[in-house]
Protein backbone atom coordinates (compact mmCIF):
# COMPACT_ATOMS: atom_id res chain seq x y z
CA UNK A 1 0.00 0.00 0.00
CA UNK A 2 2.91 2.13 1.04
CA UNK A 3 4.30 1.92 -3.02
CA UNK A 4 0.86 3.05 -4.30
CA UNK A 5 0.85 5.74 -2.32
CA UNK A 6 4.23 6.80 -3.39
CA UNK A 7 3.49 6.50 -6.96
CA UNK A 8 0.27 8.17 -6.39
CA UNK A 9 1.79 11.23 -4.55
CA UNK A 10 4.51 11.04 -7.70
CA UNK A 11 2.14 11.72 -10.33
CA UNK A 12 0.31 14.02 -8.34
CA UNK A 13 3.11 16.59 -7.86
CA UNK A 14 3.78 15.82 -11.64
CA UNK A 15 0.48 16.59 -12.34
CA UNK A 16 0.71 20.24 -10.24
CA UNK A 17 3.96 20.78 -11.75
CA UNK A 18 2.61 20.72 -15.49
CA UNK A 19 0.04 23.21 -14.51
CA UNK A 20 2.35 25.17 -12.86
CA UNK A 21 4.61 25.73 -15.91
CA UNK A 22 1.46 26.28 -18.06
CA UNK A 23 0.56 28.96 -15.61
CA UNK A 24 4.03 30.59 -15.80
CA UNK A 25 4.21 30.40 -19.91
CA UNK A 26 0.90 32.12 -19.51
CA UNK A 27 1.99 34.86 -17.29
CA UNK A 28 5.13 35.36 -19.40
CA UNK A 29 3.38 35.66 -22.54
CA UNK A 30 1.30 37.76 -21.52
CA UNK A 31 4.38 40.01 -20.21
CA UNK A 32 5.91 39.83 -23.15
CA UNK A 33 2.56 41.03 -25.16
CA UNK A 34 2.73 43.98 -23.10
CA UNK A 35 6.47 44.89 -23.46
CA UNK A 36 6.96 44.11 -27.14
CA UNK A 37 10.68 43.20 -26.97
CA UNK A 38 12.14 43.01 -29.60
CA UNK A 39 13.63 39.66 -31.34
CA UNK A 40 17.06 39.84 -29.10
CA UNK A 41 15.21 40.68 -25.72
CA UNK A 42 12.53 37.71 -26.80
CA UNK A 43 15.38 35.23 -27.27
CA UNK A 44 16.94 36.14 -23.88
CA UNK A 45 13.48 36.59 -22.29
CA UNK A 46 12.71 32.81 -23.84
CA UNK A 47 15.88 31.29 -22.24
CA UNK A 48 15.25 32.76 -18.84
CA UNK A 49 12.00 31.68 -18.86
CA UNK A 50 13.07 27.89 -19.57
CA UNK A 51 15.77 27.73 -17.16
CA UNK A 52 13.41 29.13 -14.53
CA UNK A 53 10.83 26.09 -15.87
CA UNK A 54 13.80 23.92 -15.59
CA UNK A 55 14.11 24.96 -12.01
CA UNK A 56 10.68 24.53 -11.47
CA UNK A 57 10.31 21.19 -12.72
CA UNK A 58 13.70 19.50 -11.35
CA UNK A 59 12.65 21.18 -7.61
CA UNK A 60 9.21 19.47 -7.81
CA UNK A 61 10.93 15.89 -9.55
CA UNK A 62 12.93 16.45 -6.43
CA UNK A 63 9.54 16.48 -4.23
CA UNK A 64 7.48 14.29 -5.70
CA UNK A 65 9.99 10.85 -6.56
CA UNK A 66 13.65 12.01 -5.38
CA UNK A 67 14.65 13.36 -9.00
CA UNK A 68 13.47 9.85 -10.46
CA UNK A 69 13.10 10.70 -14.17
CA UNK A 70 10.43 8.07 -15.49
CA UNK A 71 7.68 7.75 -18.20
CA UNK A 72 4.67 8.81 -15.80
CA UNK A 73 6.92 11.92 -15.37
CA UNK A 74 6.89 12.81 -18.78
CA UNK A 75 3.02 11.99 -18.93
CA UNK A 76 2.35 14.02 -15.74
CA UNK A 77 3.83 16.97 -17.27
CA UNK A 78 2.31 16.56 -20.68
CA UNK A 79 -1.22 15.73 -18.93
CA UNK A 80 -1.10 18.72 -16.62
CA UNK A 81 -0.18 21.48 -19.39
CA UNK A 82 -2.94 19.95 -21.29
CA UNK A 83 -5.11 19.80 -18.60
CA UNK A 84 -4.35 23.42 -17.67
CA UNK A 85 -4.23 24.72 -21.64
CA UNK A 86 -7.88 23.34 -22.26
CA UNK A 87 -9.63 23.91 -19.17
CA UNK A 88 -8.06 27.30 -17.29
CA UNK A 89 -5.70 29.21 -19.85
CA UNK A 90 -8.22 31.45 -21.73
CA UNK A 91 -9.62 33.01 -18.55
CA UNK A 92 -6.32 32.86 -16.90
CA UNK A 93 -4.87 34.94 -19.91
CA UNK A 94 -7.32 37.76 -19.58
CA UNK A 95 -7.27 37.74 -16.15
CA UNK A 96 -3.50 38.40 -16.00
CA UNK A 97 -3.23 40.50 -19.02
CA UNK A 98 -6.17 42.99 -17.80
CA UNK A 99 -4.03 42.85 -13.99
CA UNK A 100 -0.83 43.52 -15.78
CA UNK A 101 -2.53 46.21 -17.89
CA UNK A 102 -3.67 47.98 -14.86
CA UNK A 103 -0.50 48.58 -13.37
CA UNK A 104 1.41 48.94 -16.61
CA UNK A 105 -1.20 52.45 -17.31
CA UNK A 106 -1.11 52.66 -13.57
CA UNK A 107 2.73 53.62 -13.66
CA UNK A 108 2.49 55.15 -16.77
CA UNK A 109 0.05 57.56 -15.20
CA UNK A 110 2.05 58.44 -12.34
CA UNK A 111 4.63 58.44 -14.25
CA UNK A 112 3.53 61.16 -16.47
CA UNK A 113 1.28 63.31 -13.36
CA UNK A 114 5.87 63.20 -11.80
CA UNK A 115 7.05 64.36 -15.11
CA UNK A 116 4.70 67.22 -14.94
CA UNK A 117 4.51 68.17 -11.50
CA UNK A 118 8.52 68.74 -12.21
CA UNK A 119 8.28 70.35 -15.46
CA UNK A 120 6.31 72.79 -13.40
CA UNK A 121 8.36 73.39 -10.60
CA UNK A 122 11.46 74.01 -13.39
CA UNK A 123 9.05 76.18 -15.21
CA UNK A 124 8.42 77.82 -12.02
CA UNK A 125 11.96 78.61 -11.01
CA UNK A 126 12.96 79.64 -14.25
CA UNK A 127 10.96 82.39 -13.90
Amino acid sequence: MDGLYTQLFAMGITLISGVLLGLCFDIYRVLRALWRPGPVWTRVGDFLFWLFAFCLLFSLLLIGNWGEMRLYVVVGWALGVFLYHRLLSRSIVSIWFRLFSAVHHSFAYLGRGFYLFWAGICRRLKK
